[in-house]
């Protein structure tokens, strides 16, 4: 009977996003026929979806969702941690399921230069997470201006930087975001100063020599990575 209701409320709830998912997709020009997966509603309402080669954050009232179903949902979803990565060009932070951490300590490993390098080597590993992260920042810095003020509150007024949504520290207002946990907690990876700080993991704690398995369209494959992090690199705690 558990398992009926539970069911019950998925279907009630993708009902509801499909309905307003379709209207997005035919305002943007892409047919009702592009399959559509939701990955998540976020303790803000937003909605992560795939639709064919995009990736949506959609904007949904919890009157639409439904209070209840809201809360179930994002118990029986995935769920995500905030990380927070700094190189020497900048500081940015986004949403991601737990078992990105692992291969950003994998990325780490291999000496990356940047945060770009970063993300190249996650495209290996996590195709989707990468593409979905280095389209975010894209997006984020299309709007905002470092040494703008002007356009971090056009911004603010229109998005919510701690939902999860890949941003970059441009403003003393967006710190604040890039210190707020998520789902998971919250993981801190400072390129120059060789650190991991796991502030608040709840997902599995890092190790410093690990493996895990490669994803291919958001699901695990078979193909196994490998990573150890040098002795110059600190794992804390």
């Amino acid at each position: 009977m558990h398992n009926q209701t539970n069911c019950a409320g998925t279907l009630r709830i993708h009902r509801r996003i499909r309905h307003l998912v379709d209207r997005a997709l035919a305002v943007i020009g892409i047919g009702a026929s592009v399959r559509v997966r939701i990955s998540s509603i976020s303790r803000s309402s937003f909605v992560r979806l795939s639709a064919g080669s995009l990736i949506i954050v959609l904007s949904v009232p919890e009157v639409v969702i439904g209070r209840s179903d809201a809360r179930f949902y994002n118990k029986t979803m995935v769920q995500f941690v905030r990380i927070t990565f700094i190189d020497q060009n900048s500081t940015v932070s986004f949403g991601a399921e737990g078992h990105v951490l692992k291969m950003l300590a994998h990325a780490c490993s291999r000496n990356p230069v940047d945060f770009n390098e970063v993300l190249a080597i996650l495209d290996k590993l996590d195709p989707e997470t990468a593409y979905t992260t280095r389209r975010g920042i894209s997006q984020f810095d299309e709007f905002v201006v470092r040494d703008d003020p002007d356009s971090v509150t056009a911004w603010l007024a229109d998005n919510d930087p701690a939902d999860g949504r890949p941003i970059r520290l441009v403003d003393p207002r967006l710190r604040e975001a890039t210190l707020s946990p998520l789902e998971l907690g919250i993981v801190l990876f400072n390129l120059p100063d060789r650190r991991v700080v796991q502030i608040e993991n709840r997902y599995g704690s890092l190790l410093r020599k690990d493996r895990g398995r490669m994803r291919r369209d958001g699901r695990p494959v078979a193909q196994i990575y490998r990573y150890e992090l040098s002795d110059d690199w600190s794992l804390l705690p």
